[in-house]
């Protein structure tokens, strides 16, 4: 029929669209990275120098970690609002050093241009470009770096090593990392003010049973109990319809999400597809309440490091994040479609009024049976506390009442 020859036309084009799409994505990459090759080299790859023109994000840890143990400064932050307004890092003498150790870079060689370098209580962050090719390799670079600073540190008084390992490198490979990397090493004192201002928002919290699923948390897991949860799910056809031109129904969903957010609904979603992402993004610029099911695992350890973007959110209690996979590292890759299918179907289950008030029920007799429990306990001990009272009142009496015995029994014969 005349309907199913367009039905086979329109599939037929959409799989060459698509075929055409792949290709020119995997030519463009292709013509991407075999420009790079001719300027830089590759991470890891034996045998090969750094001499080449390429943007390098060097972090370097101190010997011993820890915020209580400051190696190279003192973190300091003012408040306003009960919000960390600004943060920064007041050196110590080996700081002082490092720092200086860090602006020689460009003076010994011309080629390497600093574009951003922080140094925290703990550890440090170099942004380094080098401009054109080196008769050096950067490896000797860092590792005359890393000598200077040794030297600079016995100036100083200390004798051990400065750092506990070998600066890790990374070298800059697509567009629009060197922003995102310069922003993040700048506000690298304010991200660290906030985790250790509200440290209760970044603590991991596992083993919370949501609609037989078991997730690790962090953020505000008063979210859970809104009253409304609104699930965030944009379907294909949707995205379909507006490839062809027809964008009215995507647009009235993404709107009507934004609109029952502000009106006090928490959003729930892993927010996988662009238009789910947009949302996500316009919600977090607006201040919206929001619970976000993550496509990795939390980390082992008592305390998560978010992404730069979400740490006010969940220090400001707007923002939960869920996870109910293992954690990958480095990265765990992109999500498969059972993944994806999985995350949505458990936005909707997180989402149902039904199974969450069923949850919370549960969670409201649990938390009245301890009450329960911790009250008759409180009345036995006070019932204990008054019988002793009564015993010790019985004691004290019964001594007075011999000690009176006694005084009479001598009064007696002195008459």
């Amino acid at each position: 029929t005349r309907r199913h020859r367009l039905r086979s036309k329109y599939r037929s084009l959409t799989r060459r669209h698509r075929l055409r799409s792949k290709y020119r994505s995997l030519t463009r990459r292709h013509r991407r990275r075999s420009n790079m090759a001719d300027t830089t080299f590759i991470w890891q790859q034996k045998g090969k120098p750094w001499q080449g023109v390429a943007i390098y994000h060097v972090t370097a840890s101190a010997v011993e970690r820890h915020p209580v143990k400051a190696a190279f400064g003192e973190l300091q932050w003012t408040m306003r609002a009960n919000q960390v307004e600004t943060a920064n890092v007041v050196w110590s003498s080996l700081g002082r050093s490092i720092w200086n150790c860090i602006q020689e870079i460009p003076v010994r060689y011309p080629e390497i241009r600093i574009c951003a370098a922080r140094i925290m209580p703990d550890h440090l962050h170099m942004i380094l470009h080098v401009t054109q090719r080196m008769d050096t390799s950067f490896n000797k670079v860092l590792r005359g770096w890393v000598c200077g600073c040794r030297k600079a540190a016995k100036e100083c008084g200390l004798q051990e090593d400065v750092f506990s390992e070998k600066p890790f490198i990374r070298v800059m490979t697509y567009k629009g990392q060197l922003q995102t990397m310069v922003k993040y090493v700048l506000l690298n004192p304010y991200r660290m003010a906030v985790r250790q201002m509200f440290p209760q928002h970044f603590a991991i919290f596992r083993g919370i049973a949501i609609a037989g699923q078991q997730y690790a948390a962090v953020g505000n897991l008063h979210l859970l109990y809104e009253p409304e949860l609104m699930a965030v799910h944009v379907h294909k056809e949707w995205v379909w319809n507006a490839q062809r031109g027809d964008n009215q129904r995507l647009r009235d969903y993404k709107n009507g999400c934004i609109l029952r957010a502000r009106q006090g609904a928490v959003l729930v979603s892993p927010f996988i597809s662009p238009d789910e992402a947009a949302v996500r993004d316009v919600a977090l610029r607006e201040g919206l309440p929001m619970i976000y099911i993550l496509d990795n695992g939390l980390p082992i350890g008592a305390k998560y490091k978010p992404p730069g973007s979400l740490i006010e959110a969940i220090a400001e209690g707007r923002l939960l994040l869920l996870s109910p996979w293992p954690h990958h590292v480095p990265n765990k890759g992109r999500c498969s479609r059972a993944e994806c299918t999985a995350m949505n179907a458990m936005a909707e289950a997180i989402a149902n009024a039904e199974v969450r008030n069923a949850e919370v029920r549960n969670a409201e007799v649990r938390n009245a049976e301890v009450r329960n429990a911790e009250v008759r306990n409180a009345e036995v001990r006070n019932a204990e506390v008054r019988n002793a009272e009564v015993r010790n009142v019985e004691v004290r009496n019964a001594e007075v009442r011999n000690a009176e015995v006694r005084n009479a029994a001598i009064v007696s014969p002195a008459k």
